[in-house]
């Protein structure tokens, strides 16, 4: 869990429905800046087994529009320590609660690979509606 393998088992029946991995997303659009390619290839590896680009909900929040609800100073806590800021902030605490109180692991993240995270949700947020999702 503290890598972010988490899961949760549900008992209700769905619908068949094929599951697309991480890897087998096709991109419909791709950054340029060295970071956001760098910060898009992270995110990918790392995060999408709890949020998602554009697809709404996961175990986490969906990221489509994230530069835009939140300022980069608060971002960059958040990534840095999220542990931390579940314990003072009260949007981070209103997360916590809206998603079945499953904290967000702190990855131990460097300063230069929560910029290129950043510089990817940014590149996400300015492209245009449904460029940047996958299908």
């Amino acid at each position: 869990a503290s890598q972010g393998a988490i899961g949760l088992i549900s008992t209700s029946v769905k619908p068949d429905e094929r599951e697309l991995e991480h890897h087998n997303i096709p991109a419909t659009a791709t950054p340029t800046d060295p970071d956001a390619v760098a910060g898009k290839l992270a995110f990918e590896s790392k995060c999408l087994a709890c949020h998602s680009v554009g697809q709404g909900k996961k175990l986490g929040p969906d990221v489509l529009g994230v530069t835009k609800r939140r300022s980069d100073a608060w971002l960059t806590r958040w990534l840095k320590e999220p542990e931390k800021m579940l314990q003072t902030d009260p949007d981070a605490k209103a997360m916590l609660t809206e998603y079945n109180n499953i904290p967000m692991p702190n990855q131990s993240l460097s300063d230069a690979e929560i910029r290129q995270y950043l510089k990817y949700f940014h590149w996400i947020d300015a492209q245009p509606a449904g460029a940047a999702k996958a299908p």
